[in-house]
């Protein structure tokens, strides 16, 4: 009789843990388009308060596999004592810093694996010099990473394989 009473009670709180297992997970799959957003946001401000306040280098930690590539094959096919597309950094929009701040404006989600989020970028706490730029985020690697920078000159990407091919041509 006592061990009919403990196998039943192993067996109600094994289906009651199953329940609430299978639960948690049907809410965490069933994430709505405006957590997603959030979550996208929430991972654009940990990028950049890593890049500016902890010194992080932001290219080698939140690119996408793809940008990272057209970097590498940037630096391949630079000419020596040249400086390559970019003569700027892209997490400042700018050459110089002093305190730099980020502010997210929008954000949009365009497919399961990509986003879109508008940021504002202050990189001098003493000047009034700032840069909307629009970044775009792919999900990879289990995250979100920057795919592209596109400023008031257009897609920082798309110049990188024009520049890469152009210099290709020219060889």
């Amino acid at each position: 009789m006592v061990t009919s009473v403990i196998t039943f009670c192993i067996v109600i709180g094994c289906n009651v843990l199953l329940m609430i297992s299978c639960r948690n997970n049907a809410n965490n799959n069933n994430i709505s388009p405006q957590n997603e957003k959030e979550i996208v946001i929430d991972r654009v401000k940990y990028i950049f308060k890593e890049v500016y306040e902890n010194g992080i280098d932001g290219d080698s930690e939140f690119l996408s596999t793809e940008y990272m590539n057209l970097q590498k094959k940037e630096q391949e096919v630079t000419p020596e004592g040249e400086i390559g597309f970019i003569d700027y950094n892209h997490w400042l929009q700018a050459q110089d810093d002093n305190n730099p701040s980020m502010m997210v404006l929008s954000a949009e989600i365009l497919s399961e694996a990509k986003a879109s989020v508008k940021i504002k970028i202050k990189p001098n706490s003493f000047s009034d010099e700032q840069s909307d730029v629009e970044l775009v985020l792919i999900y990879e690697r289990g995250d979100w990473y920057i795919d592209d920078f596109i400023g008031i000159e257009g897609s920082e990407k798309q110049g990188l394989k024009d520049y890469i091919s152009s210099i290709n041509e020219n060889k």
